[in-house]
């Protein structure tokens, strides 16, 4: 074979080398042309777009070097671009010009940054002010000021030399003087500024205390950046956590709270039976004062709301007529088919629940009518309309509101079930902490809780007739570890709502003409409703269905208490209004008190041979089907 000599292949351009070559020819074949390059890109350069740009000062940039535009720089036209000839000089920005745009942005993040906070503590605000919380650390912070200028006086008067320290910022150093101090004040008065001799302030007042003041301090931090302290939280010391865990852990030494409980008769810092029913009858005593009469029904419908459903003083106040719904509830261990009524109330807001999510709380009947919060739910709406005479609301929807979403405006849905002066305004802190406040001294009861009080008495009550731990914490809404609870598991804790109204008690039926005199309007607001749901699909309301319901069910609550304790007094205020003052209720009562007691006869014999807490516990039920029967056998003999 010949042998040929290797020629060289000529290798492809590369495609650098291609483009190389177009822009080489763009330059011969164009006019040269510069970019008009503005001032504004260059600044921007100039600025830190770290997570604390508005801890820059003006100074920072002092030491940056010039970064302006290299001369003479091409740049490809654009149909956008200004061009000018590369013979024209480009202008530099001036150092004073950059620096004065430089201290305009920065006023401006500054500004902005204000204006954040602003909208931080306003929400902040609203939240603490919905719990009460906002007045009581208000008072904290208040004390402090004040103590720490006295402070200072002293300090500086045993030193000529010394310089009085500034209240702010406050810090754990200062904190933890002021706690100090704190821990060694006596107790105040209820209702009034006298100082307890021989007391201190507790556990509740000295974190209450901490609390303020890191709240205070978290408000403020932004205002101090360049002080390392300033971000510090007051618990995360450990001088502040000793002070506290050291009230925590001498609690149970504080002779004067062990001597008022045990001087009160209470030895577990709650109501007894007698002190609830005393408290919770008060209403029976009034014989004049309209709003007198008024004031203490709304006192009293709150005491047992909280006792039977264990719920925050929060949560009361915020309580809506629409938050009510009546549900039956299955007792198949009493009969097969069987069911309860028991009032349901929702909450989606709250100190428990911060996550927006609906929560349910409920209660049956109480076997003792005095104890029974679900009758002085019902007296409360009573007196709402018949004794106050305030007119029906309007239970229609603006659909043509779309501020208030698809379904549009609902005025009635603002309407609170326990108010001060306004149902379409929540009551405030302040005014129930000083209306428990003055039941408690009216009948002698001396606990520490205020708002609170009928929430321990709840668990502490449940507990007694045997419920779990588990059921009472979903009663009261106390915090279980995990998620299944807050997540998950949404069912009513039936056995703590049996347990907590010992057990559910049912009476006769009462007269037909005495029920239709009770929200008499009810039934032609119902055929409105329903009309008004043919006509418009989005009026249709559920809440108002299930608040109709629950009025309707009212009707039997209200006539068969009334009837009972119609008997401890016949002549009180309340039983002068209608349908009370009538003689077909006297009439009523007098009857109903008469099968209450046979009824009740034959379950306790019944009864007898059965478990205790079985019988504590379904006892109620089965006297409600004894009176069943009864009635069933009066009608046949009619017939």
């Amino acid at each position: 074979m010949d042998n040929f000599p290797l020629k060289a292949v000529p290798r492809p351009p590369s495609p650098l080398a291609c483009k190389r070559a177009r822009f080489s020819k763009l330059e011969r074949t164009e006019p040269s042309v510069v970019r008009q390059v503005s001032a504004a890109p260059w600044t921007q350069v100039l600025v830190p777009h770290g997570l604390h740009l508005p801890t820059q000062t003006a100074t920072d940039f002092a030491t940056i070097p010039d970064l302006a535009p290299p001369a003479d720089v091409r740049m490809t036209p654009d149909r956008h671009a200004s061009t000018t000839p590369v013979s024209a000089s480009l202008a530099i920005m001036p150092m004073d010009n950059f620096a004065l745009a430089q201290a305009s942005l920065q006023a401006s993040l500054d500004e902005l940054e204000a204006a954040s906070h602003e909208v931080r503590m306003d929400v902040v605000k609203r939240s603490q002010s919905d719990r009460g919380t906002g007045a009581s650390y208000e008072r904290h912070v208040r004390n402090y000021f004040s103590w720490w200028a006295t402070f200072q006086q002293q300090e500086t008067a045993k030193a000529p030399g010394r310089v009085a320290v500034p209240a702010e910022l406050i810090t754990a150093v200062k904190a933890v003087m002021f706690i100090q101090y704190e821990s060694t004040c006596p107790k105040r008065k209820r209702g009034g500024a006298d100082a307890q001799d021989g007391t201190t302030i507790g556990k509740s007042g000295i974190a209450q205390a901490i609390s303020a003041l890191e709240s205070y301090r978290k408000n403020c931090e932004h205002l101090y950046k360049d002080v390392p302290d300033a971000r510090v939280s007051l618990r995360a010391d450990q001088r502040i956590r000793t002070v506290e865990d050291a009230a925590k852990h001498n609690e149970p030494l504080r002779i004067e709270r062990a001597q008022a409980l045990k001087a009160a008769g209470t030895s577990l810092d709650t109501y007894n039976d007698v002190q609830l029913t005393n408290a919770a009858t008060g209403f029976l005593d009034i014989s004049s004062g309209v709003r007198r009469l008024t004031t203490h029904i709304r006192d009293r419908a709150m005491l047992l709301t909280s006792s039977s459903t264990a719920f925050r003083g929060d949560n009361l106040r915020s309580l809506l007529w629409s938050d009510l719904s009546v549900r039956q509830i299955p007792m198949y261990d009493i009969q097969l088919g069987h069911k309860v009524p028991a009032l349901v109330f929702m909450a989606n807001n709250g100190k428990t629940n911060q996550n927006g999510r609906t929560d349910e709380f409920g209660a049956f009947r109480h076997c003792l009518v005095e104890l029974c919060s679900i009758g002085l739910i019902a007296l409360q709406l009573y007196s709402h309309f018949h004794i106050q005479n305030n007119s029906v609301p309007n239970f229609g929807a603006d659909i043509a509101d779309r501020n208030f979403g698809e379904y549009g405006r609902r005025d009635w849905y603002q309407y609170h079930l326990f108010y001060a002066s306004r149902p379409d305004a929540p009551m405030l802190y302040e005014t129930h902490r000083s209306r428990v406040n003055a039941l408690h001294l009216q009948h002698e009861i001396s606990i520490t809780k205020v708002t609170h009080a009928g929430r321990s008495f709840a668990a502490q009550n449940m507990h007694s007739h045997g419920v779990s731990a588990s059921d009472t914490k979903a009663l009261g809404g106390w915090s279980e570890s995990g998620s299944f609870r807050s997540c998950y598991d949404r069912e009513l804790p039936i056995d703590a709502f049996v347990g907590s109204a010992m057990f559910n008690a049912r009476q006769p039926d009462p007269p037909l003409s005495l029920k239709t005199a009770i929200f008499p309007w009810l039934e032609e607001q119902e055929h409105t409703m329903r009309a008004r749901a043919e006509a418009e699909a989005l009026a249709k309301d559920i809440a108002l269905v299930q608040f109709f319901r629950v009025l309707s069910w009212f009707h039997h609550v209200l006539l068969q208490d009334m009837a009972v304790l119609y008997s401890r007094n016949p002549n009180a205020l309340v039983f002068q209004y209608p349908p009370f003052n009538t003689t077909i209720f006297c009439t009523f009562a007098a009857e109903a008190d008469t099968h209450i007691r046979a009824t009740e006869e034959q379950s306790r014999l019944a009864f007898q041979h059965l478990p205790e807490r079985f019988v504590t516990s379904v006892k109620g039920v089965v006297t409600g089907l004894e009176l069943a029967q009864q009635q069933d056998h009066e009608l046949n003999d009619v017939r």
